[in-house]
């Protein structure tokens, strides 16, 4: 009988665990249905959210952990627990960074700042499975001390139109600090 008792316990073991890594698919979700494209979501080069998406990551796992020690007491299902966690929990660090956390960024901006790029380069890539078109720009800061760094930037049809047309030396960035630290890709001209 204990041998089934525990059975049941480790599957909502599971099922708790698990939810670590479906969390941040169902917040992801859940702000592409609610927010849409209200809050501006390029995340300039040189800047990253990695570091966010690991602390969301972490603090849900030591949620999730303390709920199991609370509700189980025991040390074998504890451990059981944990290990499960860990693993489903880092698997959900790259959705939290890539996910929930570029909106809740751009959620609040600091003031605009402008910053001077040498363009490298256009080029275009198709998304996967389709026909759609993403058009990149390489670009480089003027200025080593710029917020913005060198890479690759999505950009508008416009814009890249434009610029190959133009063929600038040199063009602006907007950007703006978000509420997580990241550099937000305003504008570009």
């Amino acid at each position: 009988m204990a041998k089934a008792a525990l059975g049941d316990k480790a599957q909502l073991v599971v099922l708790w665990a698990v939810a670590l890594f479906a969390l941040p698919i169902v917040l992801t979700f859940a702000l592409l249905l609610l927010v849409g494209n209200r809050f501006p979501r390029e995340i300039a080069a040189g800047s990253s959210l990695i570091v966010c998406g690991l602390a969301a990551a972490l603090a849900v796992l030591i949620l999730v952990n303390l709920a199991v020690a609370r509700r189980w007491p025991d040390p074998q299902i504890r451990k059981f627990a944990l290990v499960m966690s860990a693993v489903t929990s880092l698997l959900g660090w790259p959705i939290w960074t890539v996910g929930p956390a570029p909106s809740v960024n751009g959620m609040v901006l600091g003031p605009v700042q402008t910053s001077l790029m040498r363009l490298h380069g256009l080029e275009t890539t198709h998304a996967s499975k389709s026909r759609l078109l993403y058009y990149w720009a390489t670009l480089a800061p003027r200025d080593p001390a710029s917020a913005v760094g060198a890479g690759r930037y999505l950009i508008p049809y416009e814009t890249y139109k434009r610029w190959q047309i133009e063929a600038p030396q040199t063009v602006r960035v907007s950007h703006a600090t978000g509420l997580l630290g990241a550099q937000v890709v305003r504008d570009y001209q």
